[in-house]
């Protein structure tokens, strides 16, 4: 077995003044920490610029080890940057044959010069991928579809834990979703409209950063079986695809990636203020109608300033605010792509 071998990639300003003898007295103590902490395992360390590392000829057996600079933060943000760091760089790791393992180098303006570990213990580990998960996590993070309809599990009534598989015009209201931002749908009931919400949601905060997500519901129950649902899907998740999570309840999941998804009953109050990146409203057309109409005020600044928006519901009456939207949606088509003079793009099943 050859000898194991530790890359340590550096930015190419730092690589520059690695060559020219000037890196800082922070980055030298944590690369000489780093290169100690290896050699005592009788592994060979070489540096390597980060621009170049394409025309390495990497080793079967090495251990690749990124350079992250996390500047004057406290250790718990600067956990959450290398994590988000981390990410970046996975789909560049296509390129390494199997057999290459990844570790993290980190220097903090503060003094704290040190590999990762010293931070905290589980980010140090070194994760072996193979080139099919590697495949499978840039596929997944791109295509919400190719995600669900691969890795979601559900629970079925009689048989248990079975696969989700799409149907054709699930694959359409998940393409709508990706496709606009405001988004109503009228579908009926057991037509699998809140469970494909459950896959959206999770794969929207699970592959972006910093997404804060509402789901509210005309009923407590409604949002906590959504979020059940959601949990569900990610214990039965394969690792290598799970965001590390950091709260994780009935009414609240916050990931390590700054997402979080909360589930909440609709009231006057639900969202305002608050800096929403996507709200989820299910069987709106059942919410108390002056409820309803206050909630939908009070919501219009958020969705002015950014923030997305999708309702479902199964119809109820021709007067509520969940009809009001779906018929100025159809009144009048403002773009070839069918959305409606107040921004909503319908959606219905054929």
């Amino acid at each position: 077995m050859k000898d194991e071998i530790v890359l340590v990639k550096l930015p190419p300003k730092v690589y520059e003044e690695y060559i020219n003898g000037t890196l800082s007295t922070i980055v030298r103590e944590a690369y000489n920490d780093l290169k100690k902490q290896y050699e005592d395992q009788g592994k060979t360390v070489n540096v390597i610029p980060e621009c170049n590392v394409e025309v390495i000829n990497l080793e079967d057996d090495c251990i690749l080890a990124w350079y992250v600079h996390t500047g004057r933060m406290p250790n718990h943000r600067a956990l959450k940057y290398i994590e988000r760091f981390k990410k970046e760089v996975t789909a560049e790791q296509e390129k390494y044959p199997i057999g290459v393992r990844h570790a993290f180098f980190s220097v903090n303006d503060d003094g704290i010069s040190s590999s990762v570990e010293k931070l905290e213990e589980k980010h140090i580990e070194k994760t072996v991928y193979d080139r099919f998960k590697l495949q499978e996590f840039k596929q997944c993070s791109k295509n919400p579809i190719y995600f669900i309809d691969k890795y979601m599990k559900i629970q079925h009534p009689t048989k248990g834990e079975v696969d989700f598989n799409l149907y054709d015009y699930q694959q359409d209201l998940i393409n709508t979703y990706m496709d606009n931002r405001f988004i109503i749908a009228r579908l009926p009931r057991q037509s699998g409209k809140t469970t494909c919400a459950a896959g959206f949601l999770l794969w929207k905060a699970m592959f972006n950063t910093n997404e804060t997500i509402l789901i509210a519901s005309h009923q407590f129950i409604g949002s906590t079986e959504i979020m059940q649902k959601i949990r569900y899907a990610y214990e039965l998740l394969p690792e290598f695809l799970k965001e590390n999570i950091i709260e994780y309840n009935k009414h609240l999941i916050t990931f390590e990636n700054g997402s979080k998804i909360i589930g909440q009953r609709i009231t006057e109050k639900t969202g305002r203020g608050w800096s929403l990146s996507l709200i989820y409203l299910d069987e709106f057309a059942f919410v108390n109608p002056e409820l309803a109409t206050e909630f939908w005020t009070s919501l219009a600044p958020t969705l002015s300033t950014g923030g997305d928006c999708i309702i479902t519901s199964t119809p109820n009456a021709e007067t509520d605010q969940f009809a009001q939207i779906w018929k100025e949606a159809n009144s009048l088509i403002v773009d070839k792509n069918g959305v409606g003079a107040n921004g909503f793009k319908t959606f219905s099943k054929t």
